[in-house]
């Protein structure tokens, strides 16, 4: 692992991740409930980039009440349908008609059950108009999920060899803090979208990201320490930072749908070991508490109401900003694995006890990536 100079700061090199955004389109389309044409990728130009290959995440499916639908991608690349269209939903047909479709092409039964399009719709979205922001999870010096995520999109054929997605993730990067660079907004609103090296950089499509966890991780560590739930609802510092995060993200990805982004993927942090250590505070009983007390307020925002995700159904889609939007849960996946004392590991979590190793960072691309084909994005 990389590591920075002792006297950087510590933003400089803590980094969690809570949020990844997708936008796109997949062979066996998923079922969404937004009202966004489905975004497959077209093999255009776009810088270069790299990663390295990766392995396969969990699959299967699972029901959500409200307007998301909830599953895990399965190996042919479909995923389980909500019973509600949102109301996002434009209709092509009238609304006293039997069935309807949206614009994603899905149909919509009288009952509002939405099931996907038979087929993904592919070629609809050049590598320039999908954007990856975030933080250190994302970035090659940390966890380097993003060029593992780009390099799945090449082995399946999605991208050229020697081809990339905009990448403007940094380490150390929060939602709700920090400035320039390192406020994930700010990768958003200025890197991207005001990117001279792209000819319309405002032209984008699919966003994949993750972020929130540095907002506790930096900027609010009194998180970590709380040592029961209890504690931590009574601990108003954590919480208010937990809800001005959210409600971040959550203005974020409207101000991404009223740009035109058709599909977000948004990835959620892993638990980690409670005991601490590393980039942790020694010991950490309130690591995954925050955790597990974010992972529905994201999951809201983003597909319109939460789930309890296992290893086979881990993910949600919905239209709550106003857009096609994915969440993809990684605790289920990691369970074991995050080195804390008596689990059966392998450690999937460096020794920094934060970011992922290389099969951590392939497992959690591959539960990325799985998502995307299943969601018919960028392909």
């Amino acid at each position: 692992m990389k590591l920075l100079p002792a006297h950087a700061s510590p933003r400089a090199f803590l980094a969690l991740i809570v949020s990844v955004g997708i936008v796109a389109a997949a062979e066996g389309c998923g079922s969404s409930s937004a009202g966004s044409d489905p975004a497959g990728q077209d093999n255009g130009t776009s810088s270069s980039g790299s990663g390295s290959s990766s392995g396969t995440g969990s699959s299967g499916a699972s029901s959500s009440g409200g307007s998301s639908s909830n599953s895990g991608p399965s190996s042919s690349g479909t995923s389980s349908s909500g019973n509600n269209p949102s109301p996002g939903d434009e209709a092509s047909q009238d609304a006293s008609s039997p069935l309807r479709t949206n614009d994603a092409g899905e149909t919509i039964a009288p009952d509002g059950a939405v099931n996907p399009p038979s087929v993904c719709m592919k070629g609809m979205v050049t590598p320039n108009q999908v954007v990856m922001i975030g933080d250190s999870y994302l970035d090659p010096a940390y966890g380097n999920v993003g060029p593992n995520i780009i390099a799945d999109a090449q082995m399946a054929g999605a991208l050229p060899a020697g081809m990339s997605y905009r990448k403007y993730y940094v380490g150390g990067a929060a939602m709700n803090n920090g400035a320039l660079t390192l406020n994930i907004p700010y990768q958003y609103d200025t890197s991207a979208k005001g990117d001279i090296a792209v000819a319309n950089p405002k032209d984008i499509k699919v966003v994949v990201m993750d972020g929130g966890g540095n907002d506790v991780l930096i900027d609010q560590r009194s998180c970590l320490t709380d040592a029961t739930s209890a504690a931590q609802m009574a601990d108003m510092p954590c919480m208010t930072a937990v809800a001005n995060t959210v409600a971040r993200t959550s203005s974020l990805w409207k101000e991404m749908a009223a740009d035109g982004v058709k599909q977000i993927v948004y990835f959620f942090y892993p638990h980690l070991d409670p005991g601490g250590g590393g980039l942790l505070t020694t010991p950490a009983p309130g690591v995954n508490l925050v955790d597990d007390y974010s992972a529905p307020l994201y999951q809201k925002v983003c597909c319109g109401s939460s789930f309890t995700p296992t290893a086979t159904n881990y993910t949600c889609t919905g239209n709550a900003p106003g857009t096609q939007c994915t969440f993809v849960d990684t605790r289920p996946a990691f369970t074991g694995h995050s080195g804390a004392v008596g689990e059966p590991g392998p450690d999937w979590i460096q020794a920094d006890h934060v970011h992922p190793d290389p099969a951590g960072s392939t497992a959690m691309a591959s539960l990325v990536w799985d998502t995307m084909v299943a969601k018919c994005v960028a392909q």
